[in-house]
């Protein structure tokens, strides 16, 4: 055999190992790196979990309550200094909930320490005297027991039934004065202050202004224009010093006894 074939042998052997040599190099290295990668990833996430110690929580929309009522109402604290990504936020957004008050809106974690938490507190509507007991009743119908009572300073409803659920009022009628209650307050706030009294008792609803001395008798489903009337009614007759015994709004005209 010639040098010169000897020569050109060599040189594709040459080549065929580096043609099935070199994409197996250069898959290793990619490899390689991706492993190195993969590794900075992980070590960077487990120093992350580890010092994301869950410390702080700031809780928003809160008008009644303040963040250390909710905190102390829940078990929030127990997660204190704990790691922020393995607080359970369904379980956190439950034992918030179990306060019929409070809605959540949206929970988050704040890295490196903090929860946010966005809440809906419901308003007071009414305070509902039944079966001995008194509840404070929200915009929603929701039934708030007697031991957390937050505002006093609403209408007072007796002679209504809440229904068999005890959570939520259930009794149509006093669904519709809920209802109508607040829509008075949406819409005029100093009508819905005036209402000291509602009582149901009767074939009648009665009402009992505050600061003003009478009984006003009124149909059962009063509808919010016509309490915006009686206020206008018991303002005149305030303004004009006359102070009367009854006032009867169950038709268009109200007739006042004195």
């Amino acid at each position: 055999m010639s040098l010169k074939k000897k020569s050109e042998r060599n040189r594709e052997y040459k080549e065929t190992v580096k043609k099935y040599t070199k994409p197996k190099n250069k898959k290793l290295k990619y490899l390689r790196i991706f492993f190195v990668f993969s590794l900075l990833i992980l070590v960077s996430l487990v120093i992350l979990f580890r010092s994301s110690k869950f410390l702080r929580v700031e809780i928003n929309g809160l008008n009644r309550m303040t963040t250390v009522d909710v905190i102390k109402s829940t078990s929030i604290g127990s997660f204190n200094n704990k790691s922020l990504f393995f607080i359970p936020l369904d379980e956190v957004k439950k034992d918030i909930e179990r306060n019929p008050l409070l809605e959540v809106i949206s929970i988050k974690r704040s890295i490196p320490d903090m929860l946010t938490i966005n809440v809906k507190e419901k308003e007071a509507v009414s305070l509902l005297e039944y079966s001995g007991n008194i509840y404070e009743i929200t915009s929603d119908g929701s039934i708030i027991k007697q031991n957390i009572i937050a505002s006093y300073d609403v209408p007072y409803m007796t002679g209504f039934n809440i229904g068999t659920n005890s959570k939520y009022i259930t009794d149509d009628y006093t669904k519709y004065i809920i209802e109508t209650l607040y829509a008075v307050k949406e819409e005029n706030k100093e009508v819905y202050d005036l209402i000291s009294e509602m009582n149901a008792f009767g074939k009648d609803l009665i009402i009992y202004p505050r600061s003003y001395r009478a009984k006003v008798l009124v149909e059962k489903y009063i509808k919010p224009e016509k309490m915006i009337k009686l206020a206008a009614i018991i303002k005149t007759l305030k303004d004009n010093d006359n102070y009367v015994r009854e006032i009867d709004f169950r038709f268009e005209e109200a007739i006042i006894k004195e």
